[in-house]
């Protein structure tokens, strides 16, 4: 279903934007991920990020018509865990854009819809591989959210707001393996701990 969902939305964006007159842009972005009453000012925000405190980051790349662009996102954080492991937990995203007064223009606010699938799984690869494709926990979702940049030629800078909605059961069942890939027990993968929202900020180049 969500193979569908996500085909669905690079039709609608290409036939929205016409196959001529894109963009590209790429860019390197920061994610503040939160819920209710956590960082509830602007202070808060950025002093987390220039901490790196609860920070994902990662990638984003988008493709620009006059108004509407498609979006890809990938955010990432690599942490101690509290039992010893090193884990990594991942977001990734597609979307819909919609830049109000064009995608390239000086001021330029804009708002967001898509899907996406966030993920915990351990970093070490004999560890990750021993339970298979399937993550220790995960959930997919599709948010909704707004934000403004601001656009100086080829170079931007942005910030933007997400609100999440959890879609469905946690992803799949898992199973372990032993180090000769012999099936030891299957497990049910956890529902992942998915907060409310989602701040970014970014900068990206603009071809």
């Amino acid at each position: 279903m969500t193979k569908k969902l996500l085909i669905l939305v690079v039709l609608i964006t290409f036939a929205a934007s016409g196959a001529f007159a894109l963009n590209l842009t790429l860019g390197l972005n920061g994610a503040l991920y939160m819920d209710d009453n956590e960082y509830p000012t602007w202070k808060d925000k950025t002093d987390a990020f220039k901490k790196g405190d609860g920070v994902y980051y990662g990638l984003m790349v988008e493709l620009l018509g006059d108004e509407i662009g498609l979006i890809g996102n990938y955010y990432a954080s690599i942490y101690e865990a509290s039992f010893g492991q090193e884990m990594i937990d991942m977001d990734l995203n597609l979307g819909l854009s919609y830049h109000l007064l064009g995608s390239t223009f000086f001021f330029d606010p804009f708002g967001e819809i898509g899907l996406g699938y966030i993920f915990k799984d351990y970093t070490d690869p004999t560890y990750a591989d021993l339970d298979g494709d399937a993550p220790l926990t995960g959930m997919t979702y599709w948010y909704a959210g707004v934000g403004a940049g601001i656009n100086l030629g080829s170079i931007g800078v942005f910030t933007k707001f997400h609100y999440h909605f959890k879609l469905g059961a946690p992803t799949a069942e898992g199973t372990f393996y032993d180090e000769d890939g012999i099936e030891t027990y299957e497990y049910e993968v956890e529902e992942y701990a998915l907060k409310s929202y989602k701040f970014v900020l970014g900068a990206k180049l603009i071809f």
